[in-house]
């Protein structure tokens, strides 16, 4: 049977997570694994399209990840827009992403 922690860890060997360098407010910056996804939006009657940034992660792994903290992610920084929202269980959440 499967678990949440055997998804994650087959994303890694699949290469589909990414490492962060996530800095909290408190405490010492960490590398972390998440998913990193860049899908573009259409805004204006679909006349502007826009990208934008998000991670999924293990909650446990940043139970405290807050609006405004920083993540770096392939060399760019990113700060964390919004509330992280937790996906069904908890197990895993998301946070949407502003490129500095």
């Amino acid at each position: 049977m499967w678990s949440e922690e055997d998804f994650f860890a087959a994303f890694e060997e699949a290469g589909m997570l990414t490492d962060a360098l996530y800095t909290p407010s408190l405490g010492d910056a960490r590398t972390v694994k998440v998913g990193f996804a860049q899908p573009d939006t259409l805004l204006l009657n679909e006349m502007v399209q826009v990208a934008q940034y998000q991670i999924e992660y293990e909650t446990a792994v940043m139970p405290d990840l807050a609006d405004g903290e920083s993540i770096v992610i392939g060399g760019e920084t990113y700060l964390v827009r919004g509330e992280p929202q937790k996906k069904g269980d908890g197990y895993y959440s998301t946070a949407e992403l502003i490129k500095t």
